[in-house]
Parts: C-alpha cells; structure tokens; sequence
C-alpha cells in the first residue's frame, strides 16, 4: 500500500443524553487540523444541525490547510 503524505485532521465526538426536554442531546468536538497545536478546538453542542456543520466545517478546513485558511471549528 502506498503511504500518502500530506495535512492530517482528527475528530473525536463524545454524545450523551441529559435530562433536558427541551435539548437533552450534548456533542463534545474535540478536532485539530493540521500539526499546529494551537489549531485544536473543543467546543459542545446541543442541535443536530450544529453537529452537522461543525462536522463540515472541520473537513473544509483539513481541505483547504494547503491553501493557508485558519481552521473554524
């Protein structure tokens, strides 16, 4: 197998359930894109739809570390 070098990102998610009825879904992110440490985030959602585009915005950001933006999330 070839080994492919180039920007790398993780995301971890942590999901829960809290007692909340009106948002009872939490979503820890932790992410770092690329090898600068200050470019890691932790940040906890309570919206799907957050999730979501947390999720995008994590992959346009490992996507675009060539072009030189600063990551969003």
């Amino acid at each position: 197998m070839e080994e492919r070098r180039g920007p790398t990102a993780i995301l971890v998610l942590n999901a829960w359930l809290e007692d909340d009825p009106r948002a009872p879904l939490r979503v820890r992110i932790k992410s770092v894109v690329g090898d600068d440490p200050s470019l890691r985030r932790q940040v906890v959602l309570v919206d799907d739809d957050e999730v979501c585009a947390a999720i995008r915005a994590w992959l346009a950001d490992l996507r675009s570390l060539s072009g030189g933006r600063q990551p969003t999330v």
